[in-house]
């Protein structure tokens, strides 16, 4: 997914490994075990003109999850244009 993003977007703002419990910290090997249990999350940003972009994967109880939320810095314009575009249709 972050390849995707980085090649849409450019490289993020903000890369950053967040260790929450270093016991897997020094093993390489281990890291996707570590983030299983939930031992440390990882996240990207991207910001563009009109959004932010966060990427994260985190785990915990042997489950991982992927998560994406795009923020526009404009919902008032973006709204504008979907009740227009309604408009225009009816």
């Amino acid at each position: 997914m972050s390849v995707i993003l980085k090649e849409k977007y450019g490289e993020p703002l903000t890369e950053k490994i967040n260790w929450k419990n270093t016991f897997y910290a020094d093993d390489g090997e281990d890291d996707g075990f570590a983030l299983s249990l939930g031992h440390l999350d990882l996240y990207s940003i991207w910001e563009t003109e009109n959004s932010s972009i966060l990427l994260k994967i985190e785990g915990e109880n042997y489950e991982i999850s992927l998560s994406t939320i795009y923020e526009s810095k404009n919902p008032t314009e973006l709204l504008e244009k979907k009740k227009k575009k309604v408009l225009d249709d009816f």
